[in-house]
């Protein structure tokens, strides 16, 4: 018989591996339009590892030539999720997308976080997202589209100021 097992609170998900038709199509969408940043190109050009900073490797692309995305109706991952640190980021996000004519297969406003849905080259769903500061137990609260033009409207206003952050021990 199985015990119940729980996984400890500070796990998380370190990374994603995707096989993708085409690589440099894929890398294409994943650097050149999302802005992650090329960490690594190992197993001799057939496979790349992206990060969204100097010390993440977050995703990996792995070369599958003449591969095809799975059916519709299939069991398998659904979409990434790549969380943004500010509502201002996903706007940013979200403008980019727009620039490179990405489009959008959803856009939903679910109270406690707001996410864009859109398809990379293979056909792999990808939800960017922002996450307001959740009280403990809080669960999104509502389902209505998202509206994006209030979303941009976050590029109008100033830049935040840079904080400083120090150690305290």
């Amino acid at each position: 018989m199985l015990k119940n097992c729980t996984v400890a609170s500070a796990t998380h998900i370190g990374h994603a591996n995707l096989r993708v038709a085409d690589l440099d199509r894929a890398l294409s969408f994943y650097r050149d339009v999302l802005g992650f940043q090329v960490r690594a190109t190992p197993r001799g050009g057939t496979m790349v590892v992206l990060g969204a900073n100097e010390s993440s490797l977050d995703l990996a692309l792995m070369a599958l030539p003449g591969g095809s995305p799975p059916p519709v109706n299939c069991t398998g991952l659904d979409h990434l999720a790549f969380r943004y640190p500010s509502r201002r980021e996903l706007a940013r996000a979200y403008h980019q997308l727009r620039d490179c004519g990405i489009a959008l297969t959803e856009a939903t406003d679910y109270g406690t976080n707001q996410s864009l849905y859109c398809s990379d080259p293979d056909g792999n769903g990808v939800e960017l997202y922002w996450q307001a500061p959740l009280e403990q137990g809080q669960l999104p609260t509502q389902n209505k589209p998202l509206d994006l033009e209030r979303l941009l409207a976050e590029l109008d206003k100033p830049e935040p100021p840079l904080t400083e952050t120090t150690d305290v021990p």
